[in-house]
Formats: C-alpha cells, structure tokens, sequence
C-alpha cells in the first residue's frame, strides 16, 4: 500500500520541485528584478521563466516571491 502513496506523491514533488527552481532562478537575478516581477504577477501577467507552469504554481512562485522580500521591507526598490 505504501508505495501507492508514494506513486501519488511523485507529481506533487516534481511540481514543488519546478516552482523552487522557478523561484531560485529569478532570485538570481537581483532583488530589484524580484520586485518589478512580483508587479507584474499581481498584474495578472507573467514573467520569463515561467512558461510550463500552471496557475497554481505561478501563484505560489509569487507567494514565495512576495515572503522572500518581506524581508527587504521596501529597501530594494519596490514601490
């Protein structure tokens, strides 16, 4: 029985997997750029490196996104 569960688990993972790697990858390139994406996705519009996402996951790109800069509190250039 257990490896059924684990069966169902795999997408789960591998989706969890693709939304970190999306969200490791635009954090590389500066926090300023964070900002101005965290924009464009509250403007309901997408950002490069986003492409095979499905809804779901780009919101949680941008949940993650917007927690991460939670921490800069506006001292990098978000309005």
């Amino acid at each position: 029985m257990e490896p059924q569960v684990i069966r169902h688990e795999q997408p789960m993972v591998r989706r969890q997997l693709r939304v970190e790697r999306c969200v490791e990858q635009l954090c590389e390139q500066g926090c300023k750029r964070v900002a101005e994406y965290i924009e464009v996705l509250q403007a309901g519009r997408s950002v490069p490196g986003m492409e095979g996402l499905n809804k779901a996951d780009q919101a949680q790109v941008l949940r993650e996104l917007v927690s991460i800069m939670s921490v800069y509190q506006g001292s990098c250039g978000r309005k």
